[in-house]
């Protein structure tokens, strides 16, 4: 419920998907939903799902830090519960594709944990301190810290070049 209250606009990416559960969540709502997610698998039960509850839902593999959109090209872009999967290049990489494909807004969610859960592979322990280290070191207009059950940020695409 917290993620899909912060989504913006008629447009949302999902990225790093996995079954896609928000994203189906997204597209009941009416939204027009894009997913990705690496593994091939995931996105084929993804696609799936969304022929069986009537889902318009385009899902493609794809990196996170290499996505298959175009800029622009979406109101609002999630990474929920992804970051923590990456190193702290790859996550800052994919912050910035994740502007990059933004008109509006990204929305990011990652867990507070004691330690890394590596049964979820999870590969470092996060903070809020590593949320606003990512977001000093990607071009947007503005940031919003939160917790609620994790770690929350949303970043405002920078789209002053245009």
């Amino acid at each position: 419920r917290r993620a899909r209250s912060l989504v913006v606009g008629d447009s949302v990416l999902e990225v790093g998907s996995c079954f896609g559960f928000f994203a189906l969540q997204c597209a009941g709502d009416g939204r027009q939903v894009h997913a990705c997610d690496i593994s091939p698998g995931a996105i084929s039960l993804l696609r799936s799902s969304a022929r069986r509850r009537g889902d318009a839902v385009t899902a493609v593999v794809g990196n996170a830090t290499n996505l298959p959109f175009e800029s622009a090209s979406v109101d609002t872009v999630t990474l929920i519960h992804l970051l923590e999967h990456l190193d702290d290049r790859a996550a800052r990489d994919a912050l910035s594709e994740a502007l990059r494909v933004a008109r509006r807004r990204v929305v990011v969610a990652v867990p507070y944990e004691d330690r890394p859960s590596e049964h979820f592979g999870h590969r470092q322990r996060l903070t809020e301190t590593h949320l606003r280290r990512w977001s000093d070191h990607v071009k947007h207009s503005g940031a919003d810290y939160f917790d609620d059950h994790g770690g929350w940020m949303i970043l405002t695409p920078d789209q002053s070049d245009e």
